[in-house]
């Protein structure tokens, strides 16, 4: 299977994904990604009208779930 990647329209880079999240627990969707370096990036997402929209976690309960997530990645 090939990977999924996205290219941000802003800049033209594109990025790999690493994990889509979606939790009943969580109010939104979150995409963790990568540029291809050892960094992780996390965002929350929506799809309008077949684009990606991606917006800042902000809430610390939703980044203490993104950590958890991040920790299964990392050791995976």
């Amino acid at each position: 299977m090939d990977d999924l990647t996205f290219k941000f329209e802003q800049n033209g880079e594109e990025y790999r994904v690493v994990k889509i999240l979606a939790s009943e627990n969580m109010p939104h969707k979150y995409v963790i990604y990568t540029d291809g370096s050892e960094e992780l990036f996390a965002s929350r997402y929506k799809i309008l009208n077949g684009s990606i929209i991606l917006t800042p976690i902000e809430d610390d309960k939703e980044w203490e779930y993104i950590d958890n997530e991040l920790e299964g990645v990392i050791n995976e």
